[in-house]
């Protein structure tokens, strides 16, 4: 009974990661509002930081569901998501928590004069070079446990393509759509709370 209901939480925890780390790249804001607002620019990004960690709690109970039908795909696929999400996390941390100080306190040192991020500052550079490898890799284990979902019959077989299509979506967009449209950026990011959230009730019913 308890690991029935801890499994039903875990699927909840899912739908919630899902919906709101795709929500905080939907309304991300423009890098400027971290020098004239650090504590908007904070804000928002909790939506990442609470997105981020629900999602991987969700990710822990979505194999525990798969694990006896996943096999080594949805094992190594478990797993490669699970440590790129620590990453992402890490860094998700620094930009919520970090970034908001610094930006109050000595922002020359990250910021240009005109508020964007200036990609040539050491502390800058370090952390986001850690989120294009983790991001790439995480695209190649969401696509293992988009299999193994897909070979497991335990979910709908096309929850498992549509986690495949709408993660690799999400892990690229962030790098190529702007922040203020918003129409495209519900279409790009849309499909990974739909995935999240089929695959959320479908752990919630059983």
């Amino acid at each position: 009974m308890f690991v029935s209901r801890l499994l039903r939480w875990s699927g909840l925890s899912l739908l919630l990661g899902g919906l709101l780390s795709s929500l905080f790249w939907i309304f991300h804001p423009e890098e400027h509002l971290l020098l004239e607002n650090p504590g908007a620019y904070q804000a928002e990004h909790l939506l990442g930081f609470v997105g981020y960690m629900l999602f991987t709690l969700g990710i822990f109970g979505l194999y525990a569901r798969l694990a006896e039908n996943a096999r080594w795909i949805g094992f190594a696929g478990f797993i490669v998501v699970t440590l790129c999400m620590f990453v992402l996390i890490g860094v998700n941390t620094i930009d919520t928590f970090i970034w908001p100080s610094i930006a109050q306190i000595q922002p020359e040192l990250i910021l240009s004069t005109d508020g964007e991020f200036n990609e040539t500052s050491l502390p800058f550079a370090k952390s986001i070079s850690l989120v294009i490898p983790a991001s790439i890799i995480a695209i190649v284990g969401m696509i293992f446990l988009g299999v193994a979902i897909w070979r497991s019959g335990i979910f709908p077989r096309w929850a498992g393509v549509l986690l495949i299509v709408s993660s690799a979506l999400f892990y690229i967009g962030p790098g190529f759509v702007p922040h203020e449209q918003l129409l495209i950026n519900l279409l790009v990011f849309g499909p990974f709370i739909a995935a999240t959230t089929w695959l959320g009730i479908g752990m919630v019913r059983q």
